[in-house]
């Protein structure tokens, strides 16, 4: 079979243009697993309708399935599907906040959340411009990069980047936020640090959501004023 060499971006905009694969493909950002029942729910749609539009997902190798046990849980494709994810969200215009409920919903996200397998929101942009500020990274027109002292600043929060280099993604990428519309760390080196903060408890994943509650040491670090009902 032979190709164009055009890439389809009809068919892309047809697999994100339903609001329920949206739905789904959002709660994935999270960077877990879930069944088609879990997603049904966030989409809120039938199990039925849910698997119908996994099936269009998995043929458009946006996200991947993977048995285990009775169960089959779906994930996305990879690191560049959450990419291309969070810089259409970046696009796109935002929701409406009605309710109160809501409000304070939207406020939560947009203070902290996980972009798939690292920090983004005010906490994550803020974490970001305190490297950069502290010269651990350098920005050359939009591209990040770790400096001498950020080699040595990892090393002291607990990070092997030797380890990390030897990966196959980069070990730093700048990604565009979502709500604060600048840029936050992804790559290896974020991803690693989403996971010391979260394993040395500066913070938790808020149940069923993308959303992260931050621990006073962790607003007090960055000087984000801290929210009612953090821990």
């Amino acid at each position: 079979m032979s190709f164009t060499g055009t890439p389809d971006l009809a068919l892309l905009g047809a697999l994100l243009g339903d609001r329920a694969r949206a739905a789904m493909l959002d709660a994935l950002m999270g960077g877990g697993s879930l069944s088609a029942t879990e997603l049904a729910a966030h989409a809120a749609v039938t199990r039925a309708t849910a698997r119908s539009h996994l099936r269009r997902l998995l043929d458009g190798e946006l996200v991947m399935v993977e048995p285990r046990g009775k169960r089959r849980l779906y994930s996305l494709a990879g690191t560049d599907v959450a990419r291309w994810l969070e810089t259409c969200g970046a696009l796109a215009p935002q929701h409406r906040a009605w309710t109160t409920e809501q409000q304070s919903r939207a406020a939560q996200f947009r203070l902290a959340r996980v972009c798939y397998d690292h920090l983004a929101g005010a906490f994550g942009v803020a974490f970001t411009e305190m490297l950069l500020k502290q010269r651990y990274l350098r920005n050359s027109s939009g591209m990040f990069s770790l400096s001498r002292s950020g080699h040595a600043w990892a090393a002291a929060f607990g990070l092997d980047v030797a380890v990390l280099l030897r990966g196959r993604r980069p070990l730093t990428r700048a990604c565009l936020d979502v709500t604060e519309r600048r840029p936050h760390l992804a790559g290896a080196l974020g991803a690693a640090i989403y996971q010391r903060l979260h394993a040395d408890g500066w913070i938790r994943r808020a149940r069923g959501s993308r959303a992260l509650h931050l621990s006073d040491k962790a607003t007090a670090f960055l000087s984000i004023p801290s929210r009612p009902g953090m821990r």
